[in-house]
């Protein structure tokens, strides 16, 4: 049934049974009516990250789980049958979505809980800049996760350095590769690149200058490779 299935299960039987630790702290009306109302989407949520993450932040942030439960652990476990880590895990990509959304207003965003999670560790620029520069990359389509790990990892780095990130080399390298290894990753930048220029993306014009000086750099490298074949035949 998708990643909340196990909160389908919670609601199917009223939550799980237990003792958990009541705090006695009661609600008002009005923050009563709200738990009503996140719970709903909590409920109806099965695979709806977004919304449930929404919601359980603000069960979270306003403690409205006290009347009954102790912690919000607690409330996670007995009410709907999973762990906290898990909810805080919804939480956390629904922040992640909600930046992209709202700051960014992007309208094609992450579709499901794992997505989003393989947005966390950047910073609010870099979420920004990277999210922007990867639908490019899709031609608007919404990444695959593997996809979003692969584009935003220079990001990832950048903020453990402490400095902005540049997925892109500023300038063709000088002299060819002096490996295969080297060689395929060069290869795959150029690709990259025409991928974009063909979709008429941001900088088009110098990833082209980019794709074909790389290009130019491997052609290189290959003849030299030729070249000692036939010394060694």
């Amino acid at each position: 049934m998708g990643e909340m299935s196990s909160i389908a299960a919670a609601e199917a039987v009223g939550g799980m049974e237990g003792s958990p630790g009541s705090r006695s702290e009661a609600l008002d009306p009005e923050e009563k009516q709200e738990l009503v109302q996140h719970e709903k989407v909590i409920a109806r949520g099965l695979g709806t990250f977004f919304q449930v993450g929404i919601a359980l932040s603000e069960i979270k942030k306003k403690e409205l789980y006290r009347e009954e439960y102790s912690t919000f652990q607690e409330y996670c476990r007995f009410r709907w049958n999973f762990q906290r880590n898990y909810a805080v895990r919804l939480i956390r990509a629904a922040d992640i979505t909600q930046t992209l959304k709202e700051e960014g207003n992007f309208e094609i965003l992450p579709q499901t809980e794992f997505e989003a999670r393989e947005l966390s560790g950047v910073s609010k620029n870099g979420l920004l800049e990277g999210w922007r520069k990867l639908l490019n990359e899709t031609g608007n389509q919404v990444p695959r996760p593997e996809q979003i790990k692969e584009y935003l990892a220079p990001y990832k780095k950048a903020r453990r350095r402490g400095k902005k990130a540049d997925p892109s080399p500023k300038s063709v390298p000088e002299e060819p590769p002096k490996s295969a290894e080297e060689a395929e990753s060069l290869l795959f930048d150029a690709q990259k690149r025409l991928k974009r220029f063909k979709k008429n993306a941001t900088d088009s014009d110098s990833d082209m200058a980019m794709a074909l000086g790389e290009l130019s750099q491997i052609r290189k490298f290959l003849k030299g490779l030729a070249q000692e074949a036939r010394k060694n035949s």
